[in-house]
C-alpha cells in the first residue's frame, strides 16, 4: 500500500513558514477547477500573502499559479525532478538558484521557484523529497490499478 500524498505532504512541508494545510473550506478552493475525487491538501506560497508564485497541492497535482494564471502539473505527467542548481551553499545565498525543474512526460521542462527558507536551510530539498513521494504514491497507485484490471 502507497504512502498517502497527505501524509508526505505533512511530513515533509509542514515545518515551512510558506507552507499551510488546506481543506474544501478554503477560499484557495474557489481559485482551482478541482477534478472528479481530487482533494485540497495544502498550500505553499514563495511569497507569503501573495497569490502570484503560489503553489495548490491537491491529491492529484500542483496548481501552479504564475502571472495571473492558474495551471495545473498532474503527477500522472511528471516523468522526473531535478534541481537548477546543486550548490547547496548558492541556493542558500540566491533566491534565484532556488529552482526545482520539473520534466514533464511530453518533453517540456518546467521551473519551479521554491524560495522559502527555514532555520536549517532552504525549503527547495524538502519540497522535493515531498514532491518525489507524491510521483512514487501516483505511480504504485496506476501499476495496482492496471494490475486489477488484467
Amino acid at each position: 500500500m502507497p504512502v498517502p500524498i497527505t501524509t508526505r505532504a505533512e511530513k515533509y512541508l509542514t515545518k515551512s513558514k510558506h507552507y499551510m494545510a488546506l481543506d474544501g473550506s478554503s477560499s484557495w478552493a474557489q481559485e482551482v477547477s478541482l477534478g472528479e475525487g481530487e482533494s485540497l491538501i495544502g498550500l505553499y506560497q514563495n511569497e507569503v500573502g501573495q497569490k502570484d508564485k503560489s503553489i495548490v497541492i491537491s491529491t492529484t497535482g500542483l496548481h501552479l499559479f504564475f502571472q495571473n494564471k492558474v495551471r495545473l502539473l498532474a503527477y500522472k505527467d511528471i516523468e522526473k525532478l531535478d534541481f537548477a542548481s546543486h550548490d547547496i551553499a548558492l541556493m542558500k545565498a540566491d533566491p534565484s538558484k532556488r529552482i526545482l525543474v520539473i520534466h514533464l512526460k511530453s518533453g517540456e521542462k518546467v521551473d519551479l521557484p521554491i524560495l522559502g527558507m527555514r532555520e536549517h536551510g532552504a525549503d527547495l530539498p524538502s519540497f522535493w523529497s515531498f514532491l518525489g513521494g507524491a510521483l512514487d504514491t501516483t505511480r504504485i497507485e496506476e501499476r495496482n490499478a492496471a494490475a486489477k484490471q488484467s
